[in-house]
């Protein structure tokens, strides 16, 4: 099976040759150690772009890794796109790029998928352009609230689904939107112990994550509240059969704001992440039978339910 990654590479410069593709894009969720991976791709005249979940390879040297994934664990097309919405917001790939894309089963060490992707016509496999993301939230912030979110919908609290909305950037904005269901739990609290980026913070995320509405958090990703029920009108807001008033409240308040939400269902255990009152990526919870989760594009709207989270 290793002569199937290496034919599928050198393919994949052929492919990227005919497509006139500015890259090949490689998810290494595959390859735990990057020698064998970085050894197939020398000396090829397509531009090699390298993203991998999970955090950088312990042995990769700098620059044998562009894009460091959040690791919430997808299947390949999950990876795909995933890497393409962060390059994307990164600045790595344009939106009018052709794009060689190839990724296999995380760890395995084979990669056995390619996809062509001409993202100036297939856009709306985001809905709205990834790269407005930075408009509201650093991105190190947004990758990290989705590794949490991505977390809490793999293991919930205490062995339980949870659900709930983590709400990024434009505060001044989305404050006008919204109303604490309790308390502030995080009220009083100073500033650098609510540093999202403080892996300290997870455990008190996770419990709190247990409480009735969103967690609201400011473009250098200081927790602001957590227990706030999200009031932005929902009218113009179009989302597929089976999401329910928690995704039409993080839809909304996106419509409504420049903010970023990402929301965690209860009863599915999946992610979707919102920006502009639209789906950016859907993204389900692994199954016992496939370890792995997937991203799916968002489907014909229902009828909306009320508002809420």
């Amino acid at each position: 099976m290793k002569g199937v990654t290496k034919t599928l590479l050198s393919h994949s410069h052929q492919v990227a040759k005919s497509a006139k593709a500015q890259s090949i894009l490689i998810c290494a969720d595959a390859f735990t150690d990057p020698e064998e991976l970085i050894e197939l791709t020398e000396g090829k005249g397509t531009e090699i772009k390298i993203v991998r979940a999970g955090g950088p390879w312990p042995k990769a040297e700098d620059g044998d890794l562009d894009i460091d994934l959040p690791s919430i664990g997808l299947t390949r097309m999950g990876q795909v796109k995933l890497a393409v919405l962060v390059s994307i917001s990164r600045g790595v790939l344009k939106q009018n790029d052709t794009i060689v894309c190839v990724a296999g089963l995380t760890g395995s060490g084979i990669l056995d998928t390619m996809v062509v992707l001409d993202l100036a016509k297939e856009f709306e496999m985001f809905n709205t352009n990834p790269a407005t993301i930075t408009e509201a939230v650093d991105e190190a912030v947004f990758e990290r609230v989705l590794e949490i979110a991505g977390r809490l919908a793999r293991e919930g609290r205490e062995g339980r689904p949870v659900g709930t909305t983590f709400v990024l950037g434009d505060s001044d904005a989305v404050s006008k939107h919204v109303q604490q269901m309790i308390l502030n739990p995080l009220e009083g609290h100073p500033r650098k112990r609510r540093n999202i980026m403080d892996m300290a913070l997870d455990e008190t995320i996770r419990e709190l994550s247990a409480l009735d509405g969103a967690f609201i958090v400011d473009r250098e990703g200081i927790l602001l509240s957590a227990g706030t029920y999200l009031d932005a009108p929902a009218q113009g807001v179009d989302l597929r059969q089976g999401l329910g008033a928690r995704h039409y409240s993080a839809a909304a308040i996106t419509k409504a704001t420049k903010a970023v939400a990402i929301a965690v269902s209860e009863s599915s255990g999946g992610l979707t992440v919102f920006k502009s009152g639209t789906v950016l990526i859907e993204i389900e919870k692994p199954t016992e039978r496939r370890k792995q989760t997937s991203a799916r594009l968002p489907q014909s709207p229902p009828a909306k339910p009320s508002k809420g989270t």
